[in-house]
Parts: C-alpha cells; sequence; structure tokens
C-alpha cells in the first residue's frame, strides 16, 4: 500500500539515513559526493520551470508534479515528497474536472499558489542543504591539511571526508 504523503508530517529536506542506504544499494555506500551531485540534478529539473510557469494545462502541470513526486520519492525527500503528491493531486483531479467539461473545484483552485510557494520554499531548503553540505566537505579537507596526520576526531569517528554529513 503506497503511503498517503498528504497526512506526513515527516518534513524533513532529506532523510540522510534511508539516503546511506539507497547509496550502499548503488555500491556507493561511502560516496556522499555522489548524492549531492544527484540532488543538485533534481534542483535543475525542468519540470519545476512548467509548475512556476503555471497556466491552465492541468493534465502537462499533473504530469509534472508526478515526476519530480517521483524522483522526490527516490531521493528521500520527505517535504519535497509531501508537497509534490498534493500539487499531483490537485492538478489530477482539476485535469479530469476540465476533460469531463465541469466546473473547476474553487478549493482545488486555491490551493494551487499556496502549494507552488511551498513547493518553492522546499526547493530552497534543498538548495541551502546542497550549499551546506558543500561547504561542510570543503571544510573537512581543509581540516586535513594541518599538519596533524590528516585525521581529526570526527574522522576517526567515521563522520568526515566522504562519510556522512553532519
Amino acid at each position: 500500500m503506497a503511503k498517503d504523503w498528504s497526512k506526513s508530517t515527516d518534513n524533513r529536506v532529506i532523510d540522510e539515513d534511508a539516503c546511506w542506504k539507497m547509496l550502499g544499494e548503488l555500491g556507493a555506500a561511502d560516496d556522499w559526493t555522489f548524492m549531492v551531485e544527484l540532488l543538485q540534478t533534481i534542483t535543475e529539473d525542468h519540470a519545476f520551470e512548467e509548475l512556476w510557469a503555471g497556466g491552465d494545462d492541468y493534465k502537462k502541470l499533473q504530469e509534472a508534479a508526478h515526476r519530480l513526486k517521483g524522483t522526490a520519492l527516490q531521493c528521500n525527500l520527505p517535504a519535497l515528497s509531501k508537497t509534490t503528491y498534493m500539487l499531483d493531486s490537485v492538478f489530477k483531479q482539476l485535469s479530469a474536472e476540465k476533460k469531463e467539461g465541469l466546473e473547476l473545484s474553487v478549493e482545488l483552485l486555491r490551493l494551487v499558489g499556496p502549494l507552488v510557494s511551498k513547493l518553492q520554499a522546499d526547493l530552497d531548503d534543498l538548495k541551502e542543504y546542497i550549499a551546506l553540505t558543500q561547504e561542510g566537505d570543503e571544510g573537512d579537507a581543509d581540516e586535513g591539511d594541518e599538519g596533524d596526520g590528516g585525521v581529526d576526531e570526527e574522522e576517526e569517528e567515521g563522520g568526515g571526508g566522504g562519510d556522512r554529513p553532519g
């Protein structure tokens, strides 16, 4: 049974534990850089542009939201998963109403603006997470060059370099 993301209370930008598990399954268990590159690719998805453009082609908007929902779910991004799930559902219903020639639901139309704004906030949060992760990696690299053998306490505990961000 699929998770009902509209009822999710998980508003984290990313589920790091699930990401590490996914990386292990891909054979890249120690390569957080790969995950960051994947996340960066997500932020550049053209589906966002389609949603920002808006319009009344609800089928096209639903397809864009659906594509982003799948990506967010696969990459363990709970907040983005929840928002795209709700957008997908709203656009799917609006598309069906339009196709059947029904009057569009005012309640659903009122949800679109706030959900698109939430999507922008989720995307901004993801970009900030990526930037902070990349800054942390650069800081870890600099710390190892201080003549202490290249190992700090965090690295000894398994937390530095290509290991989990923290």
